[in-house]
């Protein structure tokens, strides 16, 4: 299987994975002063989530790229897989072109694989470009903010825990950064849900 050599993130999703309300619930504050920084410290926890992880929390579509087709499977390194909506590759003529569906199917497993079916074949391509393959995908588990519920509990409880520390210890780290220790419940809370990563082969 072949991981992309490049994964670039398309549209954003602006909906956050746990509102402010819930946020400072979880902290129990009251006041309202604070809710702009403490909108921005559960943005900056779930980036950390997401990078722990590998995982997508709020849907976003990336875009993939292969310099050429694997043997068998295109493997993505972000979870989990919502749609796949589009195949292409420079063809033999130098032109873009889709690839059939018929060709391929997309496994929402972790981590999630596109595999040629069986008895097909991958279309000649045109080999003198880098990223001759380009895979368009939806990735994540809410697609909004009224569907957060579809986020594992661990995620989320990581959040809260994630900025529930930075707003704890505010001095030691600006929003945007993340302080040098991570406590060991979030670590914890994650780690059933990292992905790690093998070569490619």
């Amino acid at each position: 299987m072949h991981a992309f050599a490049e994964l670039r993130e398309g549209t954003a999703n602006s909906d956050p994975p746990v509102s402010t309300a819930d946020q400072k619930t979880h902290m129990r504050v009251d006041s309202s002063t604070e809710d702009t920084y403490i909108a921005g410290l559960v943005l900056v926890a779930a980036g950390y989530v997401e990078r722990t992880t590998r995982s997508v929390l709020m849907q976003r579509t990336f875009t993939g790229y292969l310099d050429q087709w694997p043997a068998e499977s295109i493997l993505l390194p972000r979870f989990p897989l919502s749609t796949v909506a589009s195949v292409t590759y420079t063809d033999s003529a130098g032109s873009e072109a889709t690839l059939s569906t018929g060709i391929y199917t997309a496994d929402s497993s972790t981590p999630p694989r596109i595999y040629r079916k069986n008895g097909q074949s991958w279309p000649s391509l045109y080999g003198e470009t880098h990223q001759d393959v380009k895979v368009t995908c939806t990735l994540g588990y809410a697609a909004n903010a009224a569907a957060t519920g579809d986020i594992p509990a661990e995620l989320i409880q990581g959040v809260k825990l994630m900025a529930s520390h930075l707003f704890e210890h505010r001095e030691a780290v600006e929003v945007g950064a993340m302080p040098n220790e991570v406590p060991f419940a979030v670590r914890a809370l994650l780690e059933q849900y990292t992905l790690h990563m093998v070569a490619k082969a």
